[in-house]
This record gives C-alpha cells, sequence and structure tokens, in this order.
C-alpha cells in the first residue's frame, strides 16, 4: 500500500533533498519510516533512525543518546556543541537522519540534531502528524520536499482488512470498517482483527462477513486512548463535547467555553472535521470511532441521560443525513450506514407493530442490498400475509419484491419462478405485463432482453419503467427520444427522465454533457441519500469519464460507488460493474490480491454476461485465462461480443467491442463492433467503427485525409486508443513502416492536438457561486489558503477547483482565474 509513498521518500533522498513526511496520526508513518530504512541500507545508504515518545519529551538529550547508540558512542559532554563535535566525528556524512514522531522529540536533542544536519550536510526525513511540527526547534531546511501521506483508499482498506483476517470480507464489512476508521491504516487493522476477536466477523465459505454486533469493543480502547492523550485538556474536552452533541452546526458551539482558536486548533489536528463540505456548517469528531469511545467510557448514567434527551419515535434522522455535496469516501460511507442503519430499523419497527404490505414494502425499499438485514428480509418475506385473490397494488408490489429478493438475494431461481407463478395466480388479469416485467429483470441476471412492441400500450407505472430499461438494453434510441418528447404521467419520471437523458447524451457521443448530468444528479442522489441513483448515477457518469479519458474521476467516481454499499433489488449488478471495473483497474496494475478480491466480491451481485460494459463475470474471466496466443484471445473476445448480441444487449455489445479495441487488436473486433452497431447505430462509437475499418486497410493516406477532415470531439481519447491498440498490433507483426506511421499519427495528430479551442467551443456548464469564489482565488493563493481564507476544508477546494475546471474547460489554475475575472460581469 505504501509503495508509491515510500518509493517518492527515497528517490527525493537520492537526490540529495531532505523529506518532510505528514500524515494523519495512526495512517502509517512509521510503516513508511521502517520501509525507506530498509530500502536506503540496502542500497548502501546508511540510515539512522530515531522515534519520539510522550516520557522522551521531557528528557533532555534523550534523542542523543539514541542517535550516539546508534553510532556505538557513549556521549561525554553534557553541552550541546560539545556533544556535537563528538558526534560530528563518529557519523558518516552519507548518513540519513529518519526522525519518527518528531513533535514528541525533546527540545534539546532537536537544536542538537539540526545544528549536526547543517554542519555535515545530513539528509533528514522528518515525520509529523497533522497539524504539528517542530520548526522551531528543527527548522526546515532547503531542498526540501513535503510528502503526504493520504487516510487509506477503500481499495487499499480493503487490502488491508484482508491481511489484517487472513482472509477477504465482504463488502458490508468493509465499508462498516472504513465508515468507523476514517481510514486510518492503525485503526483500520485494530478494528479488523477486533471485530475477529469478538465475534462481530465471522467467517462463512472462507470469507469474512458482519454478524451484526457492534464493532467498538474495549480492545480497542487502549490505541484510541493513546491517540486522545496527545490533546491538551481543552482541545480533548471540545473533542469530548463534540463525540456527545455531534455532529453540531458551528453556530451552536458555545464560544465561551470553545473559542474560535480552540476549535481552529482542533481541525488542524485532525481531531474534528467538517461533515461533508462547510456550507452546512456541521462539524463532527473524527474519526467517527473517537466518538464511539468518548461515548463508551462516560458513566451509564450520564449515558442514559443523554440518550433520553434523543428523540425515539424515529421521526428525526441522525444529523449526518442533513449534509451536502463534496464528500469524501469516508464521509460517505459514514453518511450512508448511519442513513440505512436508522431507515431499516424504523420501518422494521413499523413493520413489526402492524404486518402489513405497505409496512413490509417500506422496509423492503430501505433494507435491500443490505447484507446485514438478510435475516430480516427472509423474516418480512416470510411473515407478510398476501392474499390469494384480489390483491392490492403494495400486495403486488412486495410479491414482485420478493420475486427479485429470491433471484438476486437468495440465487434461488427455482423458487423464485414458483413465487412468480402464485403472483400471477393472484391477478391473472395482470399475467402479461408480470411477465415482461420479470424478463426485463432477469436481464440482470444473464437472461435475454425482451423484444419491444412500440404500439403496445404502458398498462401502469411499473410496465413503462421497465420498457425503458429494455429500451436502454437494446439501444432503442428512437422510444427513449419520442418518451422525452411526449413525457408520460408518471410519479418518479423527474428521476426517470434525468437518467434517460444522461444515457441519451452518453449514446449520441456527447460524453462531456452526459458527465455533468450525471455528476449534478449523483449529487443530488447524495443529498437524498438515495443509495440506487447515486450508484446508477455513478456508474454512468464512469462510463462517460472514462470515455473521456478522464482516468483520475473515473476512479473516484468508482471508489465512492464501492463504499455505499449495493443498491435495491435488480439493481445489485451495478454494484458487481463497479467493483469489476475496480478489479480490472487492479489487474492491468499488477495489484492480483486486490483483484481477487473484487472479482470474489462482485460474483456475489454479477451474472456470467451482463447487459453494459462490465455487468458481467466473462469480461475479467477472459483476462485472468487469456495466453499469450494473441489469436486465441481476440477469437474470445468477439465469441464475447457475439453471446450478448445474441441476449439483445446490443449497448453492452458495442461498449464491449470498443474497449476491447482498445486493448488488443483484431480484424474480428472490428466486424463485432460493426454487427454491434447494425443492431443499434450508438453515434458514440461511429468515428470508432470508421477509423478501424481504416486501420484494417492500413491505407494511410486514406487514414490521413480522414483524421484531416474529423473534428475532434469527446471521443478523442478513444480514438486514441486505438490507434494505440493498432499499433502495438504492427509493430509485433513487424508492420514497420505502417507502425512507424501510426506512432507519427499519435503523435503528430493525437497527442499534439489542441483540443482547447474545439472544447472552449463549447458552452461551459455553469458554475455555482462557491466554485467562482474560489476559482478567482486559485491563481495566488494555494489550496490552503484558499481554504483558511474562506474557512472551508482543503478537501472542499480541491474539489471545487475541479469542477470548475472541467466545467469552464480550462487548462490550468492561472487560465481557470483569468476566465472567470473575464466573465465576472
Amino acid at each position: 500500500m505504501f509503495t508509491t509513498t515510500v518509493h517518492s521518500v527515497v528517490e527525493a533522498i537520492r537526490s540529495a533533498r531532505h523529506v518532510r513526511l505528514v500524515g494523519a496520526r495512526l495512517s502509517g508513518k512509521s510503516t513508511v519510516v521502517r520501509a525507506v530504512a530498509q530500502q536506503l541500507e540496502a542500497s548502501g545508504i546508511p540510515a539512522i533512525a530515531l522515534k519520539g515518545d510522550p516520557i522522551a519529551s521531557g528528557q533532555p538529550g534523550y534523542g542523543l543518546e539514541q542517535f550516539a547508540g546508534a553510532l556505538g558512542l557513549a556521549l561525554r559532554s553534557r553541552t550541546v556543541t560539545g556533544m556535537v563535535d563528538q558526534l560530528s566525528v563518529g557519523v558518516d556524512p552519507r548518513t540519513v537522519l529518519l526522525l519518527d514522531d518528531i513533535h514528541l522529540m525533546d527540545t534539546l536533542s532537536l537544536q542538537a540534531l539540526a545544528l549536526l544536519r547543517d554542519r555535515l550536510g545530513l539528509r533528514f526525513v522528518a515525520v509529523e502528524p497533522a497539524g504539528v511540527n517542530r520548526h522551531r526547534d528543527f527548522p526546515p531546511c532547503w531542498p526540501e520536499t513535503l510528502v503526504k501521506l493520504s487516510e487509506l483508499s477503500f481499495a487499499e482498506c480493503t487490502m488491508l482488512v484482508h491481511s489484517a483476517l487472513g482472509g477477504p470480507a465482504n463488502l458490508a464489512a468493509v465499508t462498516s470498517i472504513y465508515a468507523l476508521t476514517g481510514g486510518a491504516v492503525g485503526m483500520v487493522a485494530a478494528v479488523a482483527d477486533s471485530a475477529r476477536l469478538t465475534g462481530a466477523l465471522q467467517l462463512e465459505g472462507g470469507v469474512w462477513h458482519l454478524t451484526g454486533a457492534d464493532l467498538w469493543s474495549a480492545h480497542l480502547a487502549p490505541l484510541i486512548d493513546g491517540t486522545l492523550s496527545e490533546l491538551e485538556p481543552d482541545q480533548y474536552k471540545f473533542v469530548q463535547w463534540l463525540a456527545l452533541q455531534g455532529p453540531v452546526h458551528t453556530s451552536s458551539i458555545p464560544l465561551s467555553t470553545f473559542p474560535p482558536a480552540l476549535v481552529r486548533r482542533v481541525l488542524e489536528l485532525r481531531f474534528a472535521s467538517v461533515v461533508s463540505g462547510a456550507e452546512n456548517g456541521l462539524l463532527q469528531a473524527w474519526p467517527p470511532i473517537l466518538a464511539r469511545r468518548i461515548k463508551a467510557a462516560i458513566s451509564p448514567d450520564f449515558r442514559a441521560l443523554h440518550e433520553m434527551a434523543q428523540p425515539t419515535d424515529g421521526t428525526t434522522e441522525p444529523a449526518t443525513m442533513a449534509s451536502p455535496a463534496a464528500a469524501d469516501a469516508v464521509q460517505l460511507a459514514r453518511e450512508f450506514a448511519a442513513h440505512d442503519e436508522h431507515k431499516s430499523d424504523q420501518t422494521y419497527r413499523r413493520w413489526r407493530i402492524s404486518p402489513t404490505s405497505a409496512t413490509a414494502l417500506a422496509f423492503v425499499y430501505a433494507a435491500s442490498g443490505l447484507g446485514q438485514q438478510r435475516e430480516r428480509l427472509r423474516q418480512v418475506f416470510a411473515d407478510t400475509p398476501l392474499p390469494t385473490t384480489q390483491p392490492s397494488r403494495e400486495d403486488m408490489l412486495l410479491g414482485f419484491q420478493h420475486v427479485q429478493w429470491l433471484l438476486f438475494e437468495a440465487r434461488d431461481r427455482r423458487t423464485a419462478l414458483q413465487r412468480l407463478d402464485t403472483l400471477i395466480a393472484s391477478a391473472p388479469q395482470d399475467a402479461p405485463a408480470i411477465r415482461f416485467i420479470f424478463d426485463v429483470t432477469t436481464t440482470f441476471a444473464g437472461c435475454p432482453a425482451p423484444r419491444l412492441r412500440p404500439d403496445e400500450p404502458a398498462s401502469s407505472e411499473n410496465v413503462l419503467t421497465w420498457r425503458i430499461v429494455a429500451a436502454l438494453i437494446r439501444g432503442d434510441m428512437a422510444f427513449l427520444r419520442a418518451l422525452l418528447s411526449a413525457p408520460p404521467a408518471h410519479s418518479k419520471w423527474p428521476l426517470i427522465s434525468s437518467f434517460v437523458k444522461t444515457a441519451i447524451l452518453l449514446m449520441e457521443g456527447q460524453a462531456r454533457a452526459s458527465l455533468d448530468m450525471a455528476l449534478a444528479q449523483r449529487e443530488a442522489a447524495r443529498v437524498a441519500l438515495n443509495r440506487d441513483a447515486y450508484c446508477v448515477f455513478s456508474y454512468v457518469g464512469t462510463l462517460a469519464a472514462s470515455h473521456l479519458g478522464d482516468m483520475k474521476l473515473s476512479e473516484r467516481l468508482l471508489n465512492e460507488a464501492s463504499v455505499i454499499g449495493r443498491p435495491g433489488l435488480g439493481l445489485g449488478t451495478i454494484q458487481g460493474a463497479v467493483l469489476v471495473m475496480q478489479a480490472m483497474t487492479a489487474h492491468f496494475s499488477g495489484r492480483s490480491a486486490l483483484r481477487d478480491d473484487l472479482l470474489r466480491e462482485a460474483s456475489e451481485s454479477s451474472p456470467d454476461t451482463g447487459p453494459f460494459l462490465a455487468m458481467g463475470m466473462d469480461m475479467p474471466l477472459l483476462f485472468l485465462e487469456s495466453t499469450a496466443d494473441t489469436t486465441a484471445l481476440v477469437n474470445r473476445m468477439v465469441a464475447l461480443i457475439d453471446d450478448r448480441l445474441d441476449r439483445g444487449f446490443n449497448v453492452g455489445a458495442a461498449q464491449s467491442a470498443a474497449i476491447l479495441l482498445t486493448i488488443s487488436w483484431g480484424d474480428g473486433l472490428v466486424d463485432g463492433l460493426q454487427r454491434a452497431l447494425e443492431h443499434s447505430p450508438l453515434p458514440i462509437y461511429k468515428n470508432t467503427l470508421e477509423l478501424a475499418r481504416l486501420l484494417r486497410q492500413k491505407d494511410m493516406e486514406a487514414i490521413s485525409t480522414w483524421l484531416t477532415r474529423l473534428t475532434i470531439g469527446d471521443d478523442h481519447d478513444l480514438l486514441m486508443r486505438v490507434v494505440g491498440s493498432r499499433a502495438r498490433e504492427a509493430t509485433r507483426d513487424g508492420e514497420v513502416s505502417f507502425a512507424t506511421f501510426l506512432h507519427t499519427v499519435l503523435h503528430e495528430f493525437f497527442e499534439a492536438t489542441s483540443l482547447q479551442s474545439t472544447i472552449a467551443s463549447t458552452p461551459p456548464a455553469t458554475i455555482s457561486t462557491r466554485e467562482r469564489e474560489v476559482g478567482l482565488l486559485v491563481g495566488e493563493l494555494s489550496n490552503p489558503e484558499i481554504a483558511e481564507r474562506l474557512g472551508i476544508s482543503r478537501r472542499t477546494v480541491e474539489n471545487h477547483v475541479a469542477n470548475a475546471l472541467r466545467k469552464t474547460h480550462t487548462a490550468n489554475r492561472v487560465e481557470l482565474a483569468e476566465y472567470l475575472r473575464r466573465t465576472k460581469a
């Protein structure tokens, strides 16, 4: 996990630079220091590691005694200059000083080591926790490289949990640990190990699952207490207050007790954080496990009084649910987990009081996709009475939800079909509609897509919804455009139409517009904590970002979508697709352990073949089982495309063909893309097919002519990757002149072509007031300086800058600020 960080530190040292390594507490800083020391020693560079601790900080000269001991010396002098003189003789000038937890080292030692460093030109690595430095005693020294150690990404958390448990954990378990710990390395490992010991995690079929028990346990108290012990008494009191009250609005903070300077300092130390951006003004103790420890430590009487003050009727949701945009993955995991737990508990209690179809349906909608609610769902489906004749609308909906649950969660197709027959028998007049909805639903389990009859009217809102899904799968653009031109009566039409518009924009090749709309709808879903919509729009946004070549944004969207939990029944395949795409990223970057964990998790919700890109296990397995025989590989790829076409997955077939062409060139793949577009002529791949035909013909003059007539647009990156794939194939086949020509095309046309004028001609998306405010400052101030001036977090600034750059199509911060100044009026 720390390979990149260790490499950055070692390369800086080899370049004769000093390093200051900064990270949150328990973020793995000491692990990095040990790895750096090993690499330096292995390469012949002497390294001495010194570590501060709370006791040593009060003993003058303790760090120097450590240093002398490492050199095999006994310090005779007790003056700073005398000790420095003695150490100067005994130390190799090539030595690198590794000062771990420098904030806990004694003042005398730091001042002496700074003097020794300056006298001999020693290089150093100073390790500091966020918000704390010892610059007064150990001043920065140029040239110095700042290396920041961030909290774990969700993928890294998955790997660490696997390591701590000695085996993979399912998505729900990793998400819960991630949300509780904030991604701090030491806390993640400790919580995973503690949960194993206490039974909060249980091994089933070689995979660790949540049992429903609390992840917090007394085993974790010493670790958290040690972290909290670094706070000053007034700082601890504020963190304690936040833990018991929070999240709280800044306006409700008693400033006479907790003055602004104290609040700012606790935020700098990362013991508190803004809840999902600063605009809402909510603060919370951070990471969440601190609040769990503080609440566990207070007396039972006090805790009882605190709980009595909270609403008990289930009408008020936790304060975290009010938070708006710009959340990172950890905060997202916590918000959705808190919402899901509250909503499912609330609706389950109502069902227990009154077990009707309506209350059962409310619980099913809240709990579907949540692994920890599996047994409750089984109970609700089993114990809710349904009439055998004249069922109500709620009865029918609940019955069909049970069918979907059996199909996608229990993986019991036989019982699902029996339940479907029972449902049809209770309402034979609705049999055609029920069977149609079931047929479309099962496409997400790999079954063929039903054919649409445009002249057939929709008998209900549900039938219309699933007709739209079927049209998207088959790529029936005419049907979808007709719906938008004459909106039907549908209670959920605003959300459905937004998705249809986003999908149509993407299929028409307007990937940038599709991305903007997907991100906007995704943000609305996040505010509403709508897990289904958030996952769906994250998936579409990922497809658009990947098409544009924005791999960083694509990775972020995937990461954030993976931490919120699986969406509801019938949509779990989308979560599977998210995991498959993450697994493929891990595969092509050589992270096989992470890839295997992600694919194992994806297999629980993915069919062999799915209707859209990455919705199936066949594509990743194709690469895992591939050999050096490129002809055999291409033949398997072509078979994969044809299989999708046979099932009516026309859009998925075209998506797969285009992506596979960028990975491994083959004439059969060109034919496969052509067949897919004959079934559904999607404009997004029109240029790709035309270019692929020319590349197959190897007509260099025709290719050059075609490129000169091409208007570069949103498919620029895809076309470039297709040319790159053909160039690799030409090189392998010894087609020297053609390969040279293609490499020239890549450089002169694609890489050297300025897209700015073409993209800038597209009207920029509207930017928010806060994005404009931040953007006007980026030309002169750094992100931390902007954050301090506006009173928002650094991450919020980063998100606003990224959004403003994307929406205005500017290339850098200077251009962004200038553009906003010009358009300010």
